[in-house]
């Protein structure tokens, strides 16, 4: 028992002198409780916020042949519930390699390395994120003053489209000219109302007009049996 207690205050030694103001070390009932607070910064860019890791390892009596309680806190909006469980999973099997030696900075060691890795993963899909955003607003942004593409089967569709729409049109206008040319019934009675107006109107000037007596004068005329016909014709 002893052996193992040396063990642990050895270790615990070397860890508070690592991670001096990110370390708590907890006594209680005999037992020795390491809370570890790691910093997780993804990127310095504002486009990944940071998160905090806590690692807490808890040492059993015989420690180091048996594993430290490992209890994780993940706190990030870039990771979920099945972050904690892959890392948790991925220090149990650690611990696990590492039975019968001192293992806490081992693990630690461990979960720094896969935050690294999780954060450049992070990082590279939240920039494709981005970077696909941006293009899809360029596109948007030149297909709005593109306009549409004329092809073949574009240029083909309106041209049967126009064709149809003025083959309706000139129907339309035949239509309409028929309905509204008169028939024979229609431009008789339409003349003989226009020969009874214009009757009506000689009627009514006729009050307003004096008609000259027309005079013959017959001694014109006297002479005409003796003109030879002949004559003027020859002329």
């Amino acid at each position: 028992m002893t052996a193992f207690f040396e063990e642990q205050s050895n270790e615990l030694e070397a860890v508070e002198a690592i991670f001096c103001n990110e370390i708590t070390v907890i006594v209680a009932q005999k037992k020795k409780k390491v809370k570890l607070l790691l910093l997780i910064c993804f990127v310095k860019q504002v486009h990944w916020p940071a998160g905090e890791l806590q690692l807490t390892f808890t040492y059993p009596d015989k420690y180091p042949e048996e594993i430290p309680d490992i209890q994780i806190t993940l706190d990030s909006d870039l990771c979920d519930e099945s972050d904690e469980e892959e890392l948790f999973s991925m220090l149990k099997n650690e611990a696990n390699n590492n039975l019968g030696m001192v293992m806490i900075l081992t693990l630690v060691s461990c979960a720094t390395e896969w935050l690294n890795t999780r954060s450049e993963e992070i990082k590279e899909r939240t920039k494709n994120e981005i970077e696909r955003k941006i293009r899809e607003q360029e596109e948007a942004e030149f297909k709005r003053f593109e306009g549409t593409r004329v092809t073949v089967e574009t240029f083909l569709r309106w041209k049967k489209e126009f064709e149809h729409e003025t083959t309706l049109l000139e129907s339309k206008q035949i239509t309409d000219v028929c309905n509204k040319r008169l028939t024979g019934k229609e431009l008789f009675e339409k003349d003989h109302t226009l020969n009874e107006s214009d009757l009506s109107f000689l009627n009514e000037e006729g009050d307003d007009l004096e008609i000259e007596a027309v005079t013959v004068d017959e001694s014109l005329f006297q002479d005409l049996d003796d003109l030879d016909i002949n004559e003027l014709s020859d002329n």
